[in-house]
């Protein structure tokens, strides 16, 4: 009866093509604490993310001709250049740019909540599912 998917965190950047298909459908975007996140992604390697050695996750798309929308806008919107950024300030672009993703596809469809990791799993049984699934 009832069906629920959990999508990558890269999933966010085109939250509007789930939404748009299913604009009925609840969503919850799930985040952490930016600066946990960082720390996840780099593990203590940031001279090995500088020299090349190694590329986190979310730096990806470091280099690529093709930017997603929101982490440019993001970019952007501090003055800056994508070609001008190292690879942690990319890394830093990127993950804000997930994060405006959702809260732009939630100015647009009012479907969604934002849940801050830190309250799972309680806020889960507590409040998502009867409050906003319905479930």
């Amino acid at each position: 009866q009832h069906v629920f998917y959990k999508i990558q965190s890269i999933g966010a950047m085109n939250i509007h093509a789930f939404t748009s298909s299913f604009p009925e459908v609840p969503w919850v975007y799930l985040y952490r604490d930016s600066v946990e996140v960082m720390q996840s992604h780099l593990g203590g390697r940031e001279n090995a993310v500088e020299t090349g050695s190694m590329t986190p996750v979310c730096a990806r798309n470091f280099g690529n001709r093709r930017q997603p929308p929101t982490t440019l806008q993001v970019i952007e919107e501090k003055g800056k250049h994508v070609d001008d950024l190292s690879k942690i300030e990319y890394c830093a672009a990127h993950l804000a740019g997930l994060s405006l993703s959702a809260l732009q596809e939630y100015d647009r469809s009012q479907q969604g909540r934002f849940v801050n990791y830190a309250q799972m799993p309680n806020i889960v049984w507590e409040d998502i599912f009867p409050n906003h699934f319905h479930v």
